[in-house]
């Protein structure tokens, strides 16, 4: 019995030993996300079921056809502020930020940032509801109902069986209680850009209100949906609004502020998952990750202190052995640092995994990076050396939208860059991942330069019309402007990556 048991006691051991140790990160999968959380399996599980049960609400109320999701969105559930500015530097009081960059997409929620005025999910809810309006609905909406819909959205709570969607937001509430300080209605209509904080406030929540109010009834649901129409076959704005409502603005107005004072209401229906519970995969991470995982979703959209992270990840990745830290140091060497070293280390994981599409990209990278500060010559040799691994890649991944922005990149210095088989490709990325404005930008302009100036308009509107005057708007209205006068002389693309946070959410304050 004695040597029995030490037989078993070394086994086990000797299996410990081969086996890494599990972070207290997990991963899990469903139809339309991807979650990281230390929170515990049950947590994530409903998490996912909740994230599944919003996302089939949003299909219903936009009246979306239910595709196969081009991209499923990776959210990573950071448990402190600490954590969240490993990813990107952010003030104490933000809750949460999205980004979409040409390197990936994802959602960032700092669960520990709540209380009474934003719910553990307002902030996921408000990005996810932008996320999803652009890959299902990628017309120019007007910036208020782009905010304005989200906000609506934000505020949906889950009990045990149904879900009720168009609850007050008590802080847009909060900035709606003295009426003599509202907003003009025109200036929420037909005003583009942002003003000071108090500005923004009202703002958000006028557009929030005047969502709810024509969300809530289908009649005037339906006026909506012939202003929006409207818009999307190019009416000027006053014009679609006279002929979609039939009041003036300031008549509307009057109506929003015996809305917003008399007895709003919320709707309630079952939960999508009471009928279909959704499918689920759970797996542990290995212990590598508490060190690397957040390092990793750094690079993934867009690093903002690339040589800094570099060296974080170089000092971290050698604490552990396993495949996890290799391929994260493999990704950091590759995008931001030693591409000598990359290409080792690829050549080292690849003999493993010779058809893993996210090392072949990271290989292809290394040439994108290499054909950087070099004469035009050798530019040309490292882009075709870097679109032998990025068309590997896509052989084995034809949803990566990543290897497709890059695979066209590797021609721009091509003179048939401009071919209809490279715009297909760069259209296919912008298909795959509307929501990366880098790429949809780099597409219009390459239908500029072809002379196809309505779709190029079609492709700029949504990032025209934004509320928020970051850069790409800026450049993006300008763009629009010369679509629309057909003006295509001296023109470029340029590849870059902008490093410009789709949104952050601060409780009582505006992303």
């Amino acid at each position: 019995m004695r040597f029995l048991l030490k037989l078993f006691c070394a086994a086990w051991l000797s299996l410990a030993a081969a086996t890494p140790a599990a972070a207290a990160w997990l991963r899990g999968e469903s139809d339309h996300f991807i979650v990281y959380t230390e929170a515990g399996e049950r947590d994530l599980r409903r998490q996912l079921i909740v994230l599944e049960d919003y996302h089939a609400l949003l299909r219903m109320l936009v009246r979306a056809e239910e595709t196969e999701p081009p991209v499923k969105l990776p959210i990573y559930i950071v448990r402190s502020h600490a954590q969240l500015n490993r990813v990107r530097p952010v003030s104490r009081q933000v809750g949460g930020f999205y980004a979409a960059s040409p390197m990936g997409i994802a959602a960032f929620v700092n669960a520990s940032v709540g209380g009474d005025w934003v719910g553990r999910n307002e902030v996921l809810f408000h990005e996810y509801a932008h996320h999803f309006m652009m890959q299902h609905q990628g017309a120019g909406y007007p910036p208020w109902y782009v905010e304005g819909f989200a906000e609506f959205m934000a505020t949906a709570q889950f009990t045990e069986r149904a879900v009720d969607f168009g609850r007050p937001s008590p802080m847009r509430a909060a900035w709606l209680a003295n009426r003599a300080e509202w907003l003009p209605l025109e200036q929420i209509l037909f005003r583009q850009g942002e003003g000071n904080a108090a500005y923004n406030a009202r703002y958000y929540a006028q557009s929030w209100l005047l969502t709810h109010y024509l969300l809530n009834e289908p009649a005037r649901s339906e006026q909506l949906s012939n202003y929006l129409r409207g818009l999307a076959r190019g009416e000027e704005p006053p014009s679609a609004f006279a002929s979609s409502f039939g009041v003036t603005p300031a008549q509307l107005q009057r109506q929003l502020v015996a809305y917003a004072f008399g007895r709003m209401q919320y709707r309630r229906i079952d939960r999508a998952s009471v009928a279909l519970p959704p499918a689920i995969a759970i797996q542990p991470l290995p212990r590598s990750a508490d060190d690397l995982l957040l390092l990793q979703a750094a690079m993934r959209i867009g690093a903002t202190a690339p040589e800094a992270l570099v060296a974080d990840v170089r000092r971290l990745a050698a604490r552990h052995t396993d495949p996890f830290a290799r391929r994260v140091l493999a990704e950091a060497e590759a995008l931001h640092g030693d591409g000598a070293a990359a290409q080792a280390l690829l050549t080292a994981l690849l003999a493993e995994s010779p058809n893993d599409a996210g090392l072949l990209f990271l290989r292809g990278m290394v040439h994108i990076r290499a054909a950087k500060d070099v004469d035009a010559e050798e530019r040309l040799v490292q882009f075709r050396r870097a679109r032998t691994f990025l068309s590997r890649a896509h052989r084995v991944d034809g949803r990566h939208f990543q290897t497709l922005y890059r695979y066209a990149q590797t021609f721009s210095e091509e003179r048939d860059f401009l071919s209809e088989n490279n715009l297909n490709i760069m259209l296919l990325a912008h298909q795959l991942a509307p929501q990366v404005s880098e790429i949809r930008m780099t597409a219009a302009t390459m239908l500029l330069m072809r002379g196809d100036f309505e779709l190029a308009e079609a492709l700029l509107r949504p990032l025209a019309s934004t509320a928020h005057a970051g850069p790409i708007a800026i450049a993006a209205r300008e763009l629009l402007q010369r679509a629309r006068n057909r003006d295509n002389e001296g023109m470029g693309v340029r590849f870059e990556d902008t490093i410009e946070p789709e949104g952050e959410e601060e409780p009582g304050s505006e992303p």
